[in-house]
């Protein structure tokens, strides 16, 4: 397969499946993996894309996304990458990570639940109401 042009397909451990097999497991509850409340605001989630569009930078596919975004931003578990709520998603909405497996994505997930609820606890004793998402994930600024 190496010698294929394009995205590759895999399925759920990683192993190399049709673009048909990829297309009904798309559809699958199993798409969804982690989902976790973070405050009344945000969400964090594991999903499983089953494609690696990144192949030329790493060893191993990319195949799992992990996402913070917004709670009214939630894509339910069928939704594709064209809905009407996912195109609300922007740099500035989200946040995304790609893992090539179950237990890294699950490892980054839980992080990212760890940060964002930091980032929280951090805002709630300067500010009410909802604080952006780019500042609970990125990195604090370097002191002067």
């Amino acid at each position: 397969m190496d010698d294929l042009i394009g995205p590759r397909y895999y399925d759920l451990d990683g192993m190399p499946i049709s673009q048909a097999r990829w297309a009904v497991m798309w559809h699958t509850a199993e798409r969804l993996v982690a989902q976790t409340l973070v405050g009344a605001d945000y969400v964090v989630e594991v999903r499983w894309v089953g494609v690696d569009r990144e192949e030329a930078r790493h060893e191993r596919p990319l195949i799992y996304r992990v996402s913070v975004h917004p709670l009214g931003y939630v894509l339910p578990a069928g939704a594709d990458d064209d809905s009407p709520v996912s195109l609300l998603l922007t740099d500035e909405t989200t946040h995304e990570e790609s893992y090539p497996d179950r237990t890294t994505a699950m490892a980054g997930h839980d992080q990212l639940v760890d940060s964002v609820r930091r980032g929280l606890a951090a805002a709630s004793s300067r500010t009410s109401g909802c604080v952006p998402l780019r500042d609970l994930i990125a990195e604090p600024p370097l002191a002067a």
